[in-house]
């Protein structure tokens, strides 16, 4: 959504003639538009020590980018309207794919998946999808670091060059062993990092569930639920359930891209209860 900001300047100095001047500013009218600056300024926004009634101002100051003369000069009721188009972002995350790229941390770079999680291991995905379910109940940033630490990962130059060649992941072999050890060095980050980070997979976690709803909505052979936040979901459970033929051995499966695996369960979960009906 462009945003023209129409302002007058003197060319020459305090005696020049007034100039006419219009800065096009973009702001976000639906999570699709929103990008990973403006997503880590929308979490960073609680975490600061300014009153309520300031907060708006601030938002919408960050999103357009200008100088605070200019700011100054829209109108109270400019800010308020175009504050309303940002209302969305109050509501059920729709954000299906990762907006933030990379990120730094003790000298080190990080990258998230891609797009929506076109480069994850069905593995990465139900170690995520475990510390999700945790955060959402504790809502400790504990569990929202070990979430980060399970997606974020930094790379090196074997899996650039595997990247460069083949078109794979960037970053390294996922390894849950490894999690506990880089969830220390995220724990000095930002909150405004982190949230945001959460508040994207869980966009990513919510496009999932309405690609895959037989996955998500069913319930495994030992009827644990593995769609609320009401209990830890269990997906490698449900691959040990399906694997083979197709998905082979869950020690392969695993390793598998999220995508295959996930439309694969979901042919399987569907075909299982057409033959229950």
């Amino acid at each position: 959504m462009k945003i023209e900001i129409q302002y007058y300047k003197r060319r020459y100095g305090f005696f020049g003639e007034w100039l006419r001047k219009i800065m096009v500013r973009n702001l976000p009218g639906k999570w699709e538009d929103v990008t990973g600056r403006q997503l880590q300024i929308f979490c960073r926004m609680p975490h600061l020590k300014i009153s309520d009634e300031h907060k708006g101002d601030f938002l919408l100051f960050r999103f357009l980018n200008i100088p605070i003369l200019i700011y100054a000069r829209i109108t109270r009721y400019a800010r308020a309207e175009l504050l309303e188009k940002l209302s969305f972002l109050y509501e059920r995350c729709e954000l299906y794919k990762f907006r933030i790229r990379s990120f730094r941390a003790r000298g080190r770079k990080y990258y998230l998946p891609v797009s929506n999680f076109d480069n994850g291991v069905y593995l990465e995905f139900a170690f995520a999808e475990t510390f999700l379910a945790q955060y959402q109940q504790s809502k400790k940033k504990e569990d929202a670091v070990l979430l980060a630490a399970c997606i974020c990962r930094e790379a090196n130059i074997f899996t650039r060059l595997r990247n460069y060649f083949s078109g794979g992941d960037i970053r390294v072999r996922f390894n849950k062993q490894v999690i506990e050890r880089r969830a220390k060095k995220f724990r000095n980050l930002s909150p405004g990092v982190i949230d945001a980070i959460v508040l994207n997979y869980s966009g990513v976690h919510n496009g999932l569930c309405a690609k895959y709803t037989n996955v998500f909505t069913r319930r495994t052979e030992t009827q644990k639920v593995l769609s609320t936040s009401a209990a830890t979901p269990n997906f490698l459970e449900l691959l040990a359930t399906f694997s083979g033929d197709k998905l082979g051995p869950i020690d392969k499966a695993q390793y598998q891209n999220i995508h295959f695996v996930l439309s694969t369960l979901d042919v399987f979960m569907k075909q299982r209860e057409t033959k229950k009906a």
